[in-house]
């Protein structure tokens, strides 16, 4: 028993403007999660996926498809079951591009894990507008938004970085 490891998951995702300094806030973030025994969930995006990514070794990339931003991932497939899950979230989903619709919903993946059926304990994001709720959500809070939407649905905590007590917050629920 002493190979046990109990799977706790958080959600990575963030828009790619992000300053470099919530980049590297990230990668220290990452870094320190994993230290406590979490796995970082991300969909493979360049910035600050590729930030959190960089500070854990223990990552479950989600990507669209197989080689998506060259990322070597083997969960390269984002089922028709969440498109449907990020749909709800998502207007005017169905006017999308095809590989507009799947990068988008890889983030049901993220937040729900491959069978969409084992959720993040929480989220971490970084978006312009500090979004946390579907009520906040706006143009500003960009793709990152179905993520936040289908989390926040589901009650599971966001913390935006952009928020200045977001790390407050977060040092808090990982306490509880």
């Amino acid at each position: 028993m002493s190979d046990f490891k109990l799977y706790k998951a958080y959600g990575g995702l963030c828009n790619p403007d992000a300053p470099e300094s919530i980049l590297a806030q990230m990668k220290t973030l990452a870094e320190r999660l994993e230290a406590k025994g979490f796995t970082v969930r991300t969909n493979g995006a360049k910035g600050g996926e590729a930030a959190f990514e960089a500070g854990a070794s223990d990552v479950e990339a989600h990507i669209p498809w197989r080689s998506f931003n060259e990322h070597p991932s083997k969960l390269n497939r984002t089922t028709d079951e969440a498109k449907a899950v990020i749909r709800q979230f998502a207007p005017g989903f169905d006017g999308l591009k095809p590989a507009v619709q799947t990068i988008i919903a890889s983030k049901a993946h993220v937040i729900l894990g491959k069978d969409l059926k084992n959720p993040i304990q929480f989220l971490i994001c970084w978006t312009q507008d500090g979004c946390e709720t579907v009520a906040q959500r706006n143009a500003k809070t960009g793709y990152i938004g179905v993520g936040i939407a289908l989390a926040a649905s589901l009650k599971i905590p966001v913390f935006n970085l952009k928020n200045p007590d977001a790390l407050d917050r977060l040092k808090q629920f990982l306490e509880n």
